[in-house]
């Protein structure tokens, strides 16, 4: 499935002085930007990588299955990957143009109030999912995708929730620039608690 096209190492090699941190020579997952036609040929793979990682149940990852498809259609819709030598999908990220009328940024706007939403959710990026497996990790692989989504986007604000009391995830955030905009949020569907987080961007 030699399908994917953006910007990759070239190899599944990726030398020190590029990536730092991993011994020379040692074998590295490739990261790039999924070609918009050949969305719907990965992400049943992204999909599956995600339910691993989260130890999804048969029933939670149809409910999921479902979010995802509703966000992989919507506009400005950007998924990366990172592929091991075999051609499996051992990272992630996605995220897609947020706005007014979403149901997503409309549940932050409702309780972050308008001037922040207008702020931060009109002309957004809503960073929507994250993951390495964790036989991947230690080798910048969640950087290396996370910096890839991110590049050149045309967005002037990112918005995202993160799960409160995830430690790592949070510290990374932050260390990446992202500022909390809201605490304790919960979703219409109960989901939660998260923070609310947003970060500038060049765009």
């Amino acid at each position: 499935m030699s399908v994917i096209r953006g910007n990759t190492c070239g190899v599944a090699s990726c030398q020190r002085d590029r990536f730092g941190g991993v011994s020379r020579g040692e074998m590295l997952p490739i990261v790039t930007t999924v070609a918009a036609e050949d969305v719907g040929r990965w992400f049943p793979l992204v999909l599956a990588t995600h339910a691993e990682l989260r130890g999804l149940s048969p029933e939670e990852a149809r409910v999921f299955e479902g979010v995802a498809a509703e966000h992989g259609r919507t506009a400005g819709f950007r998924l990366v990957v990172a592929v091991d030598a075999r051609e499996r999908v051992v990272g992630y990220a996605y995220g897609f143009a947020g706005g007014p009328g979403q149901a997503v940024t409309d549940e932050m706007a409702a309780v972050i109030g308008p001037d922040r939403a207008a702020e931060w959710l009109g002309h957004s990026f809503v960073f929507a999912q994250f993951g390495v497996l964790q036989r991947e990790r230690r080798k910048r692989t969640g950087t290396r995708l996370y910096q890839e989504l991110f590049d050149g986007l045309p967005h002037r604000r990112a918005v995202l929730t993160v799960r409160m009391g995830s430690r790592p995830a949070i510290g990374f955030y932050r260390a990446s620039g992202w500022e909390v905009l809201y605490e304790d949020f919960v979703t219409a569907a109960g989901h939660g608690p998260y923070l609310i987080m947003g970060k500038r961007l060049a765009g």
